[in-house]
């Protein structure tokens, strides 16, 4: 007899009334039929309560109607002030426990008036007759309740005793075996090793094995041998980086950052620290921690932050016209989304813009959990084209033992003696260190604002008494005669001057707009002509006033902060080309102050020209400057001149500080406790601010311990608390969900009541209480499954049962290979996948033209440029992913965008996969390169057809297989005999260059029948 998977799963109403369970039974039904009128969205009042009738919790759905419409009535009138109500109906109870005759609710669903009928018939919701009756034994039988199941703390059960003790591997073999022979069915038997390596290796890898892998475990008799595979499996790089595929979609990684122009974003550090993460074994707990909190942690390292990326991984925008608020709201929104989504299995996002439908989720428990993401310091409008937006950390991507090679040289270079004619140069820059020389003689200088002049002996000129609003200061200076690469300009505070500092504005500060140099005959005024200026350098900038405003007459200028700050400030600028002086020239420099500040001068200043670059003088400045006040002993001096001055000891110091400066800005959290206040938003809008709400957890769920920290972190702990129900849960069963092709739980993205309940309740806890137990080690969860009986079994269809989904677990898993890791077995089959672990993202082949497509304006283009040589080969899971464009073999094969949080990809079947694997040049060349390793090996082609057959499908091919394909090949060849001009055309696709002298209408018809593998739906589907 055939046993019919629904009976089990849906056909609770094949029960007998006492079999009847409240979350198995009824919950379902009340969720999916009535909850929407009579769940947890009750409104401000509990007006939305049809009836005054509230079917989620207990004490509500047996309370008397009539009592809770009187005071939703009475509420509502003392909102609106409105005088109080003194009379109410008479009691009426929709539950009356043991009496379904005295329940309006069985009066209700039974009735045949269609004005009175529940739920309504216009509402697509009608009950059978098996749910009503159903319903009626249950309040027959006391009405008992419960809470939702997922609510419930998972409790490890004793192991279920079977008939079938031999069968039993690991312990999920005994919940799986247990249900099977309540419903008198058997497991299917289990699989052949060739086919249980390939499906392993696959799983936990995302590759086919190799072929002499596949020998070494056939020959391996001893008790370990399939033990031992998985352990190999569980510490290979490979593992981590399969592991990782499977968390980006989690954590909706990629490398544009959506919105209208979908600009690249550098977040590949992030992804790194992910493979680590998992090849290091990191508990799952401190795994999830750091990556909602790594920056709070004691000490947190730059790693531990750049964890906190998975926060930061949503899209932003740098379109100019929004409204910055408006998308800040947008971010912190996506991080409690996918927090709810991805930890707690719970659809969060229906809570932001009223109380959950279905779950006892709140808006109010929304908004304090977005309280926890809501503490950084971000805008909603990136300007520019950053690859990153505030805050960030920079990470190095120098080598350390290479930085360290160059220092240990400096430093041997430093500490070498002097030539003596090098001994004699540092002497003349020593005492012209210590000299107050000026090259620059200034004859003259006048305020065209009318403020006064004074000459002081330190070649600096002091502006005092009036105080225009705008101003300009102009010397005129003669020069020693020579060569000058820069002039140099230093605000000097004075007694004299406001809060004895360098500005003469109101507040201490001042603002240079900009700044000319001019040179000219002696006498005549008309000769001057400018001198372009190129780079600058400052000191001291006051944010949003660089320095390099002065070269270009900027409305900002570049700022001193004399407000905030009194001490001296040195600037220098450099001549565009070196200028040499004569006897019969002079300077006149001019500092112009025309900031919307009014009164923003200077109040003493003190000119000179140098022969060094921009660069080198002002570290000469800054360091005489740091000398004097004590910053620099003297005993250093030699060494800041050998850095500076000498060509050798330079150019070390340069190549060393360019291998510091490379470095890459990824974003990250950082905690600004005070930075805003978060409050409810009504319906969801960003600019209708309502009660404010601190960092909280929902109520329904267990409470947040008093002595955790309210921030990410001690949400973090208490998200893995042992009294949380669902986190464990939502993780074990994603897993699941990989090996299996389905979860315990089907809907993994819900486990709340519209969420399908487990196939294997006590299977799912168990496993829950275990990982937790086990200290959260994510590779024995993985091979705890993967050596149970439950996964060895045979996947072939089975007739005596319909179960398409195997929900009962009655054979093995099949599924279809996403995108990502059909792409690798190709190339890794053919010997071309690169090893490579990490690093940015890569450009494989794609249609020319795609991204041009989708820009809508010119500047704001992203072309793409193919990559060449290995970065054409290295696993997709580091092909760069553009939001608004993934790479189209992969979306042919149901990958997401990205653009949210996605626990479980879509399983389609369309004819475009199959046009992908045929003309995708990835596989045309794949099949190339794989021919000539092949035929290299094996002249004889029935040889060469089992080596590929091997290398694609691990299993050696039947008789009658190999017929079929020599077929393949023959009837190619004569194709070729008749074109040989198509010859070329297909050893010619890609750019992998593979030599060899094979004979090349022979490689052509080979190439065909490795193509033939790469297309055979037994390659690209898990057994």
């Amino acid at each position: 007899m055939k046993f019919v998977l629904s009976a089990l799963l849906a056909g609770s109403f094949l029960l007998s009334a006492a079999e009847i369970d409240f979350n198995r039974d009824i919950r379902p039904i009340l969720s999916d039929k009535c909850f929407h009128c009579h769940g947890p969205d009750g409104g401000e009042f509990g007006e939305m309560w049809k009836g005054g009738l509230r079917l989620d919790v207990e004490d509500a759905a047996k309370a008397d109607l009539s009592e809770i419409k009187f005071q939703v009535k009475n509420a509502k009138r003392k909102a609106e002030g409105k005088e109080l109500s003194t009379k109410k109906s008479k009691a009426r109870f929709a539950i009356v426990p043991g009496k379904p005759e005295e329940s309006s609710l069985i009066e209700r669903v039974f009735t045949d008036d269609e004005d009175d009928i529940m739920p309504p018939s216009d509402s697509l919701h009608s009950l059978s007759v098996a749910q009503r009756n159903l319903l009626k034994d249950w309040i027959e039988q006391g009405a008992p309740w419960g809470k939702h199941w997922s609510f419930e703390a998972p409790v490890k059960a004793e192991l279920p005793s079977v008939k079938n003790s031999d069968w039993i591997k690991t312990e999920i073999d005994n919940f799986v075996l247990r249900q099977l022979e309540a419903n008198n069915l058997k497991p299917s038997p289990e699989t052949d090793k060739t086919t249980w390596i390939r499906r392993v290796t696959l799983d936990l890898t995302g590759l086919p094995p190799k072929p002499e892998d596949v020998d070494r475990f056939l020959g391996d008799d001893s008790g370990k041998s399939y033990e031992k595979v998985v352990d190999r499996l569980l510490t290979s790089q490979a593992y981590a980086e399969r592991m990782t595929l499977e968390w980006l979609d989690a954590a909706r990684y990629a490398d544009t950052s959506g919105y209208q122009y979908d600009s690249p974003r550098t977040m590949w550090p992030w992804r790194d620290w992910v493979i680590n993460a998992f090849h290091k074994n990191i508990p799952y707990d401190q795994f999830v921690t750091e990556q909602l909190a790594g920056d709070l942690l004691p000490n947190a390292t730059l790693q531990q932050k750049i964890a906190t990326g998975f926060n930061r991984n949503h899209g932003f925008t740098i379109e100019g016209g929004t409204i910055d608020e408006e998308y800040r709201v947008q971010y912190v929104n996506d991080r409690v989304n996918t927090f709810g989504t991805v930890f707690l299995g719970l659809t969060m996002d229906c809570t932001r813009c009223h109380n959950h439908k279905y779950d006892q989720l709140t808006a109010k428990d929304y908004y304090s959990i977005s309280a926890f993401f809501d503490k950084i310091k971000e805008r909603g409008r990136v300007g520019g084209r950053p690859l990153a937006s505030e805050p960030v950390a920079n990470m190095p991507l120098y080598d350390g033992e290479e930085v360290k090679r160059m220092e240990q040289e400096l430093h041997a270079s430093l500490k070498s003696p002097m030539s003596a004619g090098d001994e004699a140069k540092y002497k003349t820059w020593y005492d012209e260190f210590y000299a107050q020389k000026s090259s620059l003689k200034v004859v003259s200088a006048v305020s065209s604002g009318g403020s006064t002049v004074e000459k002081l002996e330190d070649y600096s000129f002091k502006f005092t008494g009036k105080i225009p609003n705008e101003d300009t200061y102009t010397f005129i200076a003669d020069a020693d005669t020579g060569q000058f690469n820069s002039l140099s300009l230093e605000v000097l505070p004075d007694p004299s001057m406001v809060k004895n500092g360098p500005g003469r504005a109101d507040n201490g500060n001042g603002v240079l707009s900009f700044i000319t140099l001019q040179v000219g005959t002696k006498g005549d005024p008309k000769s001057f002509k400018n001198i372009r200026l190129r780079e600058a350098y400052a000191d001291h900038t006051q944010k949003g006033f660089s320095v390099g405003n002065i070269l270009k007459n900027n409305t900002n200028g570049w700022a001193i902060e004399g407000n905030n700050k009194h001490d001296k400030r040195i600037a220098v600028v450099g001549i565009q080309k070196p200028f040499k002086t004569k006897a019969d020239q002079q300077f006149r420099i001019r500092l112009h102050f025309k900031s919307p500040h009014a009164k923003h001068s200077f109040g003493r200043v003190r000119l000179n020209l140098f022969e060094a670059k921009a660069k080198e003088a002002f570290a000469t400045l800054k360091m005489k400057e740091d000398f004097t006040k004590g910053k620099i002993k003297e005993n250093k001096l030699k060494e800041y001149y050998l850095k500076n001055f000498d060509r050798k000891v330079g150019a070390l110091v340069a190549k060393l500080n360019r291998e510091k400066k490379n470095i890459v800005q990824v974003m990250v959290m950082e905690e600004k406790p005070d930075v805003r206040k978060t409050h409810i938003l009504e319906r969801g809008e960003y600019d209708k601010k309502g009660e404010e709400v601190f960092a909280e957890t929902p109520a329904a769920l267990p409470p947040f311990k008093a002595d955790y920290p309210k921030n990410r972190l001690g949400l973090a702990k208490w998200l893995v608390d042992e009294t949380n129900p669902l986190f464990s849960r939502v993780t074990v069963n994603r897993y699941w969900q990989m090996l299996f092709g389905i979860g315990l739980v089907k809907t993994t993205e819900d486990f709340g009541s519209q969420g399908e309940k487990p196939s294997h309740p006590e299977l799912l806890d168990w496993l829950s209480v275990d990982f937790r137990e086990s200290g959260w080690d994510l590779r024995q969860l993985m091979k705890k499954i993967v050596l149970s009986a439950t996964y060895r079994q045979s996947s072939n269809i089975r007739s005596d049962i319909e179960d398409p989904e195997n929900r009962l677990m009655a054979r093995g898993a099949r599924f279809r290979l996403q995108g990502e890791l059909i792409r690798d077995q190709a190339l890794y089959a053919a010997g071309m996948l690169s090893a490579k672990t990490g690093g940015p993202s890569v450009y494989p082949y794609q249609p020319a033209g795609l991204w041009m497509e989708l820009s809508n304006r010119p500047g704001f283009r992203m072309i793409y440029k193919q990559d060449t040589g290995e970065s054409l080969y290295r696993k997709s899971m580091y092909t760069f992913w553009k939001r608004a464009l993934p790479n189209p073999s992969m979306t042919a094969f149901d990958a997401p965008e990205r653009d949210i949080c996605v626990v479980k990809r879509a399983q389609t079947n369309t004819p475009l996969q199959a046009l992908t694997l045929m003309h995708d040049p990835t596989y045309q060349e794949a099949a190339r390169v794989m021919a000539v390793d092949v035929l290299n090996d094996n002249p004889n082609i029935d040889d060469a057809i089992v080596q590929a057959f091997r290398k694609v499908l691990t299993r050696k091919p039947a008789a009658d297989e190999i017929e079929i394909l020599k077929d393949v090949y023959t009837q190619k060849m004569s194709i070729l005999n008749k074109r040989p001009e198509l010859i070329t055309g297909q050893l010619s696709v890609g750019e992998f260059e593979s030599r060899n002298n094979l004979d090349q209408k022979k490689l052509a018809a080979f190439t065909t029948v490795c193509h033939t593998l790469f297309n055979l739906s037994e390659t690209i589907t898990r057994n």
